[in-house]
């Protein structure tokens, strides 16, 4: 009875962890009535036929289930019925989140959740204003609301005035939700750029993996470097202490040749080598104290 009384009202800790992966143009082989995304077709320039398209549903989902994120931000997915196949193969139980978007590609986001580690309770598109919709769904983490962004900035080979033009955005929605609702976002994306100090004081975001980009470790791989395009942002935490974060990389995730080793895409070029994604999934784990 003593060691009863002793352990009422004390504090511990649970861990909840985020994640956000590009999966490199994820289509499925169903010609769209609404953008051309004829390439992506058994008769299209990809050749993208039944066998590619569930081979890489099962390589996402293989990468996914070692990832084990309780919440897990998508990019380049191309519709509802492609995040239903990949949850119908992952191991893992997962719910998700995806609203048709805008971009001319027919390149959307999705959120996956268990739902016994994030309670959602709505989900919506925001403007960016450039070529992208953010995704914003609102719920709760470790009994603390939160609000989850979802983004893809344009690609570098976009004008940087647009990509300007999506960040401005993003933080204005970002610092109007913590004004008035005084509540944790995390922003979880493809933000085409290599985060650095001089946009996190423009941003204002707690930036956790900002030391990794220092070090040189990278999310993606061009013009012979790796870079870290792919983010985890926080604003307005006081609820939540950052347990860990990094890049999630594995072998068979990456592709080595004779002068480099980087990661094992899709697609090099226009020709199909049979890999996973041209992107590196990040994380982010975080932890709050609850009464017992």
């Amino acid at each position: 009875m003593g060691l009863a009384l002793l352990c009422v009202g004390m504090l511990s800790a649970q861990k909840r962890s985020l994640a956000f992966y590009n999966v490199e143009n994820m289509f499925d082989t169903v010609p769209s009535i609404f953008y051309d995304d004829s390439a992506y077709t058994p008769e299209g320039h990809y050749q993208w036929d039944t066998e590619r398209y569930f081979k890489k549903v099962k390589d996402i989902a293989h990468v996914l289930d070692d990832v084990r994120a309780d919440v897990v931000g998508l990019a380049e997915i191309e519709n509802e019925t492609v995040v239903r196949d990949l949850v119908r193969a992952l191991k893992t139980d997962y719910c998700y989140v995806h609203i048709t978007g805008n971009d001319a590609m027919g390149r959307d986001l999705a959120l996956l959740y268990k739902a016994d580690r994030f309670e959602m309770e709505k989900a919506w598109l925001s403007s960016s204003g450039a070529s992208r919709e953010f995704l914003n769904v609102r719920g709760e983490l470790l009994g603390h609301k939160v609000h989850i962004i979802v983004c893809h900035l344009p690609s570098v080979f976009r004008s940087d005035e647009m990509r300007d033009r999506a960040l401005k955005q993003l933080k204005l929605q970002t610092e109007y939700i913590v004004r008035t609702e005084q509540i944790p976002v995390f922003v979880l994306g493809d933000m085409n750029w290599t985060y650095d100090k001089r946009k996190q004081a423009y941003l204002g975001f707690d930036a956790p993996l900002l030391k990794l980009a220092a070090k040189g470790y990278g999310s993606y791989y061009v013009s012979n470097s790796w870079r870290l395009i792919d983010n985890i942002f926080v604003s307005g935490n006081e609820k939540f202490r950052i347990a860990d974060c990094g890049i999630y990389i594995r072998g068979y995730m990456l592709r080595r040749t004779f002068s480099t080793t980087a990661p094992y895409r899709t697609f090099t070029r226009s020709k199909y080598v049979g890999g996973i994604s041209d992107h590196l999934p990040v994380y982010l784990v975080v932890e709050s104290d609850f009464a017992q």
